[in-house]
């Protein structure tokens, strides 16, 4: 995949519908046979009042996306880790806004990306492998990479964090 369509996806599904459960009632009206269900049938095939809607934004990513991650106090803050090494930290807040506010119909892939720029954009060794958020300290994470080093990230004022200049080491279990 090419670098500039890397890119982290947000996804807004409307105009679901559901469908009924259990055996249809036969009719016995020879005129009217299958008659209302096949007009239900054509308004959906046509983009008729059954259709769902799938609802696109996406935001530029430097790197494929390996992991992302919502913060569950806040989860309009996620961190995301690409193929590069990057780890990033991202406001989504305006684009779950305008996905909420939305009423277009479907874009078929046609949006271009935002080139919003991350809250965060921290550059490790290697790829990562592992990325959460403390359920008990909002803005507390940490990520891991494959060089075997975990990575404590401590929030600040100003939607800043501190990265642990000392990272976790991995261990061996002993035999």
């Amino acid at each position: 995949m090419e670098a500039s369509s890397n890119y982290i996806g947000i996804f807004k599904l409307s105009n679901i519908s559901g469908k009924t459960s259990g055996v249809r009632p036969a009719n016995n009206d020879p005129d009217t046979e299958g008659h209302s269900s096949d007009i239900d049938d054509n308004d959906e095939e046509e983009g008729g009042p059954g259709t769902p809607i799938l609802h696109l934004r996406k935001v530029f990513h430097a790197g494929g996306v390996n992991r992302i991650r919502a913060m569950s106090q806040n989860p309009h803050i996620c961190a995301s880790w690409a193929d590069t090494g990057y780890f990033q930290v991202w406001d989504l807040s305006a684009h779950l806004n305008a996905l909420a506010e939305s009423t277009a119909t479907v874009s078929n892939g046609a949006i271009a990306a935002s080139n919003q720029a991350p809250l965060v954009k921290f550059k490790h060794e290697d790829e990562g492998y592992a990325l959460d958020w403390s359920p008990l300290v909002p803005g507390r994470l940490v990520s891991g990479h494959c060089k075997n080093f975990i990575h404590l990230w401590e929030p600040t004022a100003g939607a800043t964090w501190n990265v642990d200049s000392n990272p976790f080491v991995w261990h061996k279990a002993r035999a």
